[in-house]
């Protein structure tokens, strides 16, 4: 009976329309660029903390960082839309006029600008190079796979440097050392696994074939030096994230099966955002409010759920 009036009932024929611009801009991708901003924040305060964790001190620049950021992905991943279409199996343009793109874009545009610029100068101009720089390489007309990695590396590395220059404001960091810049190598190697097992996964214009089975081993050997770099370095987030995702790694390998690559993308995923959380436990609100809309939509919309823990077969 509950089950039949989630699903059923004539009431979400009304309420999922309203829906439809919010999920064009795909924003259940921002709960990995969320992590990739707080990653950066939690970076200088880790050389003034061994173990930084449960941080609920934020102040408004804290939300008006994120906010900016996000409306600043938003507007991108829409420019996406023209660069690759339909990435996923369902497209949610059927379902609104294209002609208000533009507009939508240019009031983000606008708010973002003017939320990141109540942060820092510093953020304003990052977040200009973040959104400029990414629709010039999205204007490229050949629809290159790795020009798109390419794009998705530069986007997080915009998000870090954004979240970083954000909280070297907050406490006493010294230069960057090499222990630095190892561990960010690492934090590096870490996201472009989670992201390569994304785009082999998902990537409609490349079936899925076993020599990319290769990658995955080159990845887990990249992963393993980077458990060690973090565990000497006595980085608590990076350790245990990796030592909790390289198991998954490990299986898809060995079984050469798409169900374990699907959860070799799914689950390291779940766990940096849960390992995340620990230490900006205000994250979890907007995080699981996302995650459950996101299936609420996908539900009703397209009549599959997403996003999930499930894999093909389970």
């Amino acid at each position: 009976m509950v089950k039949n009036f989630f699903k059923n009932h004539p009431i979400h024929k009304k309420i999922v329309p309203f829906f439809d611009y919010f999920f064009l801009v795909n924003p259940l991708s921002f709960l990995i660029y969320w992590i990739i901003v707080c990653i950066g924040i939690y970076f200088p305060l880790l050389s003034v903390d061994s173990s930084p964790l449960f941080l609920t001190d934020f102040n408004y620049k804290f939300t008006f960082l994120f906010l900016g950021l996000s409306m600043l992905v938003a507007i991108i991943n829409l420019k996406k839309q023209a660069y690759y279409k339909n990435i996923f199996q369902n497209n949610i343009t059927q379902f609104i006029n294209m002609e208000y793109i533009n507009k939508i874009m240019g009031i983000l545009l606008f708010f973002s600008l003017f939320f990141l610029i109540l942060v820092s100068w510093v953020n304003l101009i990052l977040g200009l190079f973040l959104v400029g720089i990414s629709f010039y390489l999205l204007n490229n007309k050949s629809k290159n796979s790795y020009l798109l990695f390419f794009v998705e590396f530069y986007i997080g590395m915009l998000l870090f440097i954004n979240g970083y220059a954000y909280s070297i404001t907050l406490v006493e960091y010294q230069f960057p050392s090499i222990e630095n810049y190892l561990l960010l190598f690492s934090y590096i190697i870490f996201y472009v696994s989670i992201f390569m097992t994304f785009e082999i996964l998902f990537d409609s214009n490349r079936a899925f074939v076993l020599k990319e089975n290769k990658v995955f081993v080159l990845m887990v050997f990249l992963l393993c030096f980077c458990l060690g770099i973090s565990i000497y370095l006595n980085d608590p987030l990076l350790s245990i994230c990796i030592c909790t995702s390289i198991p998954f790694f490990i299986y898809a390998v060995l079984r050469h099966m798409k169900k374990d690559f699907q959860r070799a993308f799914f689950y390291p995923l779940f766990l940096i955002n849960f390992f995340t959380v620990t230490i900006f436990p205000i994250l979890a609100i907007p995080c699981l409010v996302l995650f459950w809309v996101g299936k609420y939509y996908n539900w009703h919309r397209f009549d599959y759920h997403f996003p999930t823990f499930l894999v093909d077969n389970d």
